[in-house]
C-alpha cells in the first residue's frame, strides 16, 4: 500500500485516477475544490480535502491535512487546471485576450502546482523516493490557432517537470507527464456536437477516442515501481494522434 496526494480529482480524469489508486488497494489524500463530491468504494483510505488551489491559504493547508492523513507520500498527481468553459472562452489569441488570461492561467495550471511541490518534493526525499506525475495536454505541443495561454501553460508544466526530474532524480525522486488527446470526459460529451465528436474520432489511428480510465492506467504505472526507469518523460496517451 503506498500513500498518493491527488491535487484536482473530482471529476474526469482527476475522479478516475483516484479511483483507479484506491481500486489498487493504496491511500489517497484528494485536494480538490469538489473534494466531496463523491465517495468511491475503499472510502476508508480516502481524505477528501477541500481546497481551492489558487489560494495560497488552502494549498499550504491541504498539502499539511494530506501529508498528515498519509504519515508521508509516496507520490503527486498534479492534475489541476481551470477548464471552466467561460473561462476558455476568453482565451482566444494573443492579440485580443487581456493580460489577465495570461497570468489566471499560469498561476492555476503553473504556479500553484510549483508551489505545492515546495512542500511534497522535502517529504519525498525524507521519506527515500517518490513519483511526481503532471497532468499535461497535447495542447503543450500542438500548433492551436486559439487558447494560446492554456497550451503555453502545459508546455511549461513540462519544463518544470524536467526541472524536478533532473534536480532531484539522483535523490530518487522521479517526475514524468501524462500528456492525454481527447479523452471522453462527462464535461466533454455534454459541450460537444455529434458531428464534431466524429471529427475527433477521424483525428486518432485508434478506433476509438480515449476514456478517462486510458489515462489513470498510465498515471498509475508511472506512480508504481514498474516505472522505476522511466524518468522526465511526456507520455502521449491519444490514441495515435494525427500530426503529433
Amino acid at each position: 500500500m503506498n500513500r498518493f496526494i491527488v491535487v484536482g480529482g473530482s471529476g474526469g480524469i482527476g475522479r478516475a485516477v483516484v479511483e483507479r489508486l484506491l481500486g489498487d488497494g493504496h491511500r489517497v489524500a484528494l485536494m480538490s475544490k469538489n473534494a466531496t463530491a463523491h465517495v468511491p468504494d475503499g472510502a476508508a483510505r480516502l481524505a477528501q480535502i477541500p481546497c481551492d488551489i489558487d489560494v495560497e491559504a488552502d494549498r499550504e493547508a491541504g498539502v499539511s491535512s494530506a501529508l498528515g492523513f498519509l504519515g508521508g507520500v509516496d507520490g503527486v498527481v498534479l492534475n489541476a487546471a481551470n477548464m471552466a468553459s467561460e473561462f476558455l472562452g476568453r482565451d482566444s489569441n494573443v492579440v485580443d485576450m487581456s493580460p489577465g488570461v495570461w497570468q489566471e492561467t499560469f498561476a492555476t495550471n503553473v504556479f500553484a502546482h510549483a508551489e505545492i511541490l515546495t512542500r511534497v518534493i522535502p517529504a519525498m526525499v525524507e521519506g527515500g523516493g517518490g513519483s511526481v506525475v503532471f497532468m499535461s495536454s497535447d495542447s503543450g505541443k500542438l500548433p492551436d490557432s486559439e487558447r494560446p495561454a492554456y497550451g503555453a501553460s502545459k508546455a511549461a508544466l513540462n519544463s518544470l517537470m524536467r526541472h524536478v526530474a533532473s534536480r532531484w532524480g539522483r535523490a530518487a525522486v522521479r517526475a514524468n507527464a501524462v500528456s492525454p488527446g481527447t479523452i471522453l470526459t462527462p464535461a466533454l460529451q455534454r459541450n460537444i456536437s455529434e458531428e464534431y465528436l466524429r471529427e475527433l474520432g477521424d483525428s486518432v489511428l485508434s478506433p476509438r477516442l480515449g476514456r478517462p480510465e486510458d489515462v489513470a492506467n498510465v498515471v498509475a504505472f508511472l506512480l508504481s515501481e514498474e516505472s522505476a526507469y522511466i524518468n522526465a518523460q511526456v507520455i502521449h496517451v491519444n490514441g495515435g494522434r494525427k500530426g503529433l
